[in-house]
This record gives C-alpha cells, sequence and structure tokens, in this order.
C-alpha cells in the first residue's frame, strides 16, 4: 500500500511541475503584431504611358507585388497585411533601363501617401507624405519607407536610378 501511495503521489507532483512549467514558458512567447500598409497615389502621363510598380516588404523580403500600366491620369491604391521586425514599401517607375532612349518619359506619381495601421487596435502608426516620383530623359526616382516595429521608427529613401 506504500508503494501505490508513494507512486501517486510521484505521478500527481510531476503533472504539477509539468503544468507550471507550460505556463510559464507561454509568456516567453510574443506574437509579432500584424499591420496593414497601405498607398494611394496619383500618376499621370503627359508622353508615354507609364507603369508603376509597389513592393510590400517584410523583414527584407518582397512579401508582394503589384503594377497599374496606363495612358491617362488615375488614383492608384494597394494594400497588404505585414507581419515582421521590419515592415515597408517600394514604389517606382518599372521597365526603366538606364541609358535607354525607349525608357517612359513624362511619367510621374503625385500626392503620395502611406498609411500603416495596427491591426489588432486600429493605431494608426504612420501616415506619411511622400515625395513625387517621375521619369526624365535619362533617370527615375524610386520611393522606399520601413517601419521598424520594435522602435516604432519610420525610413524614407529615395533613390535615382539612371546616369
Amino acid at each position: 500500500m506504500k508503494k501505490l501511495f508513494k507512486l501517486t503521489f510521484a505521478l500527481t507532483l510531476t503533472l504539477l511541475i509539468v503544468s507550471c512549467s507550460s505556463d510559464d514558458d507561454s509568456q516567453g512567447e510574443q506574437q509579432t503584431p500584424n499591420y496593414k500598409i497601405e498607398f494611394v497615389g496619383d500618376v499621370s502621363t503627359t508622353l508615354a504611358d507609364y507603369n508603376f510598380g509597389v513592393n510590400f516588404i517584410s523583414n527584407g523580403n518582397i512579401v508582394s507585388t503589384n503594377s497599374w500600366t496606363g495612358s491617362s491620369a488615375q488614383q492608384i491604391s494597394d494594400s497588404d497585411e505585414l507581419t515582421g521586425n521590419t515592415i515597408g514599401i517600394k514604389l517606382e517607375v518599372i521597365g526603366f533601363v538606364p541609358g535607354s532612349s525607349s525608357n517612359p518619359l513624362g511619367v510621374s506619381m503625385n500626392s503620395i501617401n502611406v498609411k500603416i495601421t495596427k491591426i489588432s487596435d486600429t493605431t494608426i502608426v504612420v501616415n506619411e507624405n511622400l515625395e513625387s516620383l517621375f521619369t526624365n530623359t535619362d533617370s527615375r526616382y524610386i520611393a522606399t519607407l520601413q517601419y521598424e516595429v520594435a522602435s516604432e521608427t519610420v525610413e524614407i529613401t529615395y533613390e535615382t536610378d539612371g546616369f
């Protein structure tokens, strides 16, 4: 009888230790919050058809892309939900080849706004207006916005691709 009691006591103690341990472990892991990133901009062209592209980026990797082609002015927009330590968006004229005489000219995107919203509580964490993007005879302009989740900082970079 003593052996049965000792065995029962040992099993109960083991179950108690395991259940307490699993509760402690769950506090250490936190889920990275999800964010919705969206942009809107007005595109126009005076000389050639436009071809604008967007890349949605998470931790340095392109998660999704989209593009718009046209010959008349219009407003374009897109959004995606991203998770990661650093999330962002890259906007550019696509199909531009530095030094090529067949590059699209007179293409621009103006009134660009990028917004990032924390999905869990709909808090807007970023609401930035970007500089206009355009092409000219020898270059195009590219904008990239990155949001660092932990530090809640924004970095906007503008690149020129061409001569």
